[in-house]
């Protein structure tokens, strides 16, 4: 996954946390992650493995609707 792809992703789960007035830890929650795996991933520090963009593809149907047109090149 490139770059792009990943700040696309964490650009839409900042997004999402704004608008449904989430904290770091809520979204963690919501994602099934630790609060400090999710800031290291928002950091730069750590790039989103598999579970997570299962977690976040699930949670947000819409980053799942962007991944699978970037994995088919339908973007």
């Amino acid at each position: 996954m490139e770059d792009t792809d990943i700040a696309m992703i964490v650009a839409m789960l900042r997004e999402a946390m704004t608008s449904d007035h989430m904290s770091m830890k809520g979204m963690a929650h919501k994602l099934g992650i630790s609060a400090g795996h999710l800031s290291m991933v928002f950091s730069g520090k750590r790039r989103p493995g598999v579970r997570f963009l299962r977690a976040a593809a699930r949670a947000y149907p819409e980053i799942a609707r962007r991944l699978a047109d970037r994995l088919l090149g339908t973007d």
